[in-house]
């Protein structure tokens, strides 16, 4: 197990030590949903979701908030 922080309330958050980039994981702590962006160093994004679920990177993001302007 490799220990790292939490990006959004900063706490201790264990990662297997098989997992990959991509793999998601739950802060025991505040209970966001977070993927793994690196591996050395062990480096955790919030996972942001939209009306209609996930949204699984930034372009998705400015993507939604376009159509919602529109």
């Amino acid at each position: 197990m490799e220990k790292t922080k939490c990006p959004v309330c900063h706490s201790d958050v264990l990662t297997a030590d098989d997992a990959v980039i991509g793999d998601m994981i739950t802060c025991n702590n505040c209970g966001s949903d977070l993927e793994i962006a690196s591996l050395h160093p062990m480096l955790l994004k919030e996972m942001s979701y939209g009306d209609d679920g996930l949204i699984d990177d930034a372009e998705d993001e400015e993507e939604l908030a376009d159509d919602q302007e529109k």
